[in-house]
């Protein structure tokens, strides 16, 4: 295992652990608004502001997840076609892999353009600059490609598995 595999099972493993820190604190945060909201009258105004950050956070992180096990949504019909020439699977996931990556990239440069865009603007309760927020995407979606990196090495390595939980 070289040190770049070492690197990236790592960072899949802190991914996973942010995660399920989100997890939590999103489920945290909206007990105790809800139960301080109708308990008590009187809710945390911060919290609804914080689960959305939280979120934003978990759809990245997870899907960054999701990348690096091919377990994203995709359409399986012209792999299913190709199961007996796997050959012709290899390249068309070498293929769409890569335009996929592709995208991702175009992704990030354009998160870090909005982020710089959006620098000036706050939140309205934590008044938390949007650079913060918005740097969620463009994280995510390099942790995205990172993870797609970790695939694709290891779908040339081993060759192509056909079951989502081989590769992983």
């Amino acid at each position: 295992m070289t040190t770049l595999d070492r690197l990236l099972e790592e960072l899949e493993r802190v991914l996973k652990w942010i995660c399920v820190a989100l997890v939590v604190g999103l489920s945290v945060l909206v007990f105790l608004s809800v139960f301080l909201r109708y308990l008590f009258n009187s809710p945390l105004e911060w919290a609804d502001e914080v689960v959305g950050f939280f979120i934003l956070g978990l759809t990245y992180f997870g899907s960054a997840v999701a990348c690096g096990r091919r377990s994203q949504i995709y359409v399986e019909l012209l792999e299913s076609f190709l199961k007996k020439k796997p050959g012709a699977l290899r390249w068309v996931r070498v293929l769409t892999d890569g335009v996929v990556m592709i995208a991702l990239v175009l992704m990030v440069l354009v998160g870090l353009q909005l982020c710089v865009d959006c620098r000036t603007q706050k939140t309205g309760i934590l008044m938390l600059s949007y650079f913060w927020v918005y740097m969620i995407m463009p994280v995510g979606v390099a942790f995205m490609l990172l993870m797609m990196v970790k695939r694709l090495k290891f779908d040339l390595q081993r060759g192509f598995v056909t079951d989502n939980s081989a590769a992983h």
